[in-house]
């Protein structure tokens, strides 16, 4: 019998690195988690510092690199921070000069930037509008320069418990509870998913066969804005919004995700229902 897929995990005491975690662990992976706390089997490493990645890779020898550790915005003035941007950029580097083997990176819907055709194609990328999305597009550009096997796995923002604030977890807790809703005054492009929704699909990816660097999109199927979103919740729990500020769609096109059977089952409409 062949032993178990040894796949390191980065950032997996973090909000999405644990659900990631979870999920290989679950498919009879050999996970090994890093992080910068100590914890049960977690390899403390500061992914900042390219010294301490090489000493603490070196003994590991991975069959794979899942990389959701990164400098995460809280705030629309933290996407344009670039001094985060290039922080997260600084540890893919680290990560890539450490290793040889494949390498599953978490990047992001903003190396889109908010133009063009949508449904988003994986080869539309590469007009980010933010320091956030210029960080993560560059992080793409140095994995493909390696030439090794690489997943670019572009997701949306992500909710769920039990990060309970962020636009979903506001309008969903407002309509819900019958409070006023703090909404956005002026157009945003946007689209979100659950975070268990978005861990299953990365780690499906994560064990498939990788031949060559592939950017591939993770979302829900058909079409996000916020004045959906907002509609959305409103009928969920039986309320008028009253908001009139018009947001742009978006969509992912999904065929690269379907064929390799990673979209989730869920829609957005059963994850917001399921808060």
């Amino acid at each position: 019998m062949a032993d178990p897929m040894r796949i390191v995990v980065t950032g997996a005491q973090g909000y999405l690195g644990a659900k990631v975690l979870s999920r290989l662990t679950a498919k009879g992976v050999s996970v090994i988690p890093i992080g910068r706390r100590r914890g049960s089997g977690v390899l403390v490493c500061d992914l900042s510092k390219p010294d301490e990645v090489r000493r603490a890779l070196a003994p590991v020898h991975p069959d794979r690199i899942v990389h959701c550790a990164a400098y995460v915005p809280n705030t629309l003035e933290e996407y344009e921070d670039p001094a985060n941007a290039e922080k997260s950029l600084a540890m893919v580097d680290h990560l890539l000069n450490a290793t040889t083997c494949p390498f599953v990176y978490i990047s992001s819907m903003t190396v889109y930037g908010s133009g063009g055709w949508v449904p988003k194609r994986e080869e539309e990328a590469g007009d980010p509008t933010s320091a956030y999305g210029m960080g993560k597009w560059q992080a793409e550009r140095l994995i493909e320069q390696t030439h090794r096997p690489a997943w670019a796995i572009r997701i949306p923002g992500l909710f769920g418990e039990p990060r309970l604030g962020g636009l979903v977890g506001n309008v969903v807790r407002s309509f819900r509870d019958g409070e006023p809703v703090c909404l956005p005054d002026r157009p945003l492009v946007w689209a979100a998913m659950h975070v268990d929704d978005a861990a299953e699909s990365i780690a499906t990816l994560a064990i498939s066969e990788i031949d060559r660097f592939q950017p591939v999109n993770i979302a829900y199927q058909g079409v996000y804005s916020v004045s959906r979103l907002v509609r959305t919740a409103a009928e969920l729990f039986g309320c008028q919004s009253g908001y009139v500020v018009d947001h742009p769609d978006f969509e992912f096109d999904l065929s690269m995700a379907r064929g390799l059977g990673a979209v989730p089952k869920r829609t957005l409409r059963d994850a917001l229902g399921d808060l």
